[in-house]
């Protein structure tokens, strides 16, 4: 959680890697390295992203000698996206920086294989935090309920993993918004999640087309349920499942490599957009079709009192997780005239 014991009482060297495959790992590194080697006074940040970065700047970044021999600070994001041709020059313009520079770079994983990599390994102190597993959320969530300056009861903190699963900026976001309404000695209770993830719909759908796509069936009915928790009427969400589907057909039309380009053309959040790419591959076009027509065919059961709506959702999931790649089985006989009437 964070960088290890001695790094986060700020005993932080002038060179760091950072690796994690959740990104809410690297931004609360990110966050605690810019708190701690800033605590002297606000000093200056150069920010690069890969792959684009203006090797001519990072070379100015690093070797220009800040007046009154202030520190300087260089964030490099995903270096593990760099191209290729330019890790050379990526090199050598590192071994340049003086001392007076403080480097901090991130990446979801390094090929150790790589020239780049090995260099880095020497030049620099690298930290990597391993995939965050089921046994771990609740601890995570427990963590960022402490960040924000509250306490979860066991079992809000139980259905916030749930949820959430891996995706800590969204359980984040609903603790942060929950806490809101919580007075400040009170801890937040299973009640005061449920009120919360009632107005997350849009959110905790996205989770549930992550979770069937796995597949999970256990967790995705979780998911359901906790859909079902607050008052919101549920009558919107099949509709958000299925123009969620219909994104990642477009996302599979244009084939789009560009992140940002991607989320652009199809309308899903730049955050989410790994996650999208791992839900179409699991899917398959094939599969999404025919998701896709089980959300309308439990849609028709629904608003023709054949099901139940929370019968209904229940037998969707099982559906999608069963079939995900295949032709989805008959949720009821509609080709009969007989049942049909």
């Amino acid at each position: 959680m964070g960088f290890s014991e001695d790094r986060a009482r700020g005993q932080y060297g002038p060179r760091y890697v950072i690796t994690a495959d959740n990104p809410y790992v690297l931004w609360d590194a990110v966050e605690d390295w810019k708190r701690v080697t800033q605590q002297a006074g606000k000093l200056p940040l150069d920010t690069f992203h890969a792959p684009r970065i203006n090797l001519d700047q990072l070379l100015d970044a690093g070797s220009t000698i800040p007046m009154f021999g202030e520190q300087r600070l260089v964030l490099i994001h995903d270096v593990n996206r760099i191209p290729t041709p330019q890790h050379e020059r990526l090199m050598k313009i590192l071994s340049t920086f003086g001392d007076t520079t403080r480097v901090l770079m991130t990446a979801a994983s390094l090929d150790k294989r790589t020239k780049l990599s090995k260099f880095l390994m020497k030049w620099a102190d690298v930290e990597e935090f391993p995939r965050i597993y089921a046994d771990r959320l609740p601890g995570w969530a427990q963590r960022i309920a402490g960040d924000l300056g509250c306490q979860l009861s066991p079992q809000a903190t139980n259905l916030l993993a749930n949820t959430y699963g891996d995706d800590l900026f969204a359980m984040r976001q609903t603790i942060e918004r929950t806490a809101l309404f919580v007075n400040e000695k009170r801890r937040i209770e299973l009640a005061d999640i449920q009120t919360g993830l009632s107005g997350d719909g849009q959110h905790t759908v996205f989770l549930l087309l992550e979770t069937v796509s796995e597949p999970n069936l256990q967790r995705s009915l979780q998911v359901v349920r906790s859909l079902f928790a607050g008052n919101e009427a549920p009558e919107m969400w099949l509709a958000t499942l299925a123009s969620l589907l219909q994104r990642l057909l477009k996302l599979a039309e244009i084939n789009e490599p560009n992140d940002n380009q991607a989320a652009r053309l199809t309308g899903i959040h730049p955050r989410f957009i790994d996650q999208a790419r791992r839900q179409l591959t699991h899917f398959g076009r094939a599969g999404l079709v025919s998701a896709l027509y089980s959300c309308f065919e439990t849609e028709w059961a629904i608003k023709t009192s054949r099901l139940t709506t929370e019968v209904g959702w229940e037998l969707l999931v099982y559906r999608l997780c069963s079939k995900r790649a295949l032709a989805a089985p008959p949720l009821l006989d509609l080709e009969n005239p007989h049942f049909a009437e």
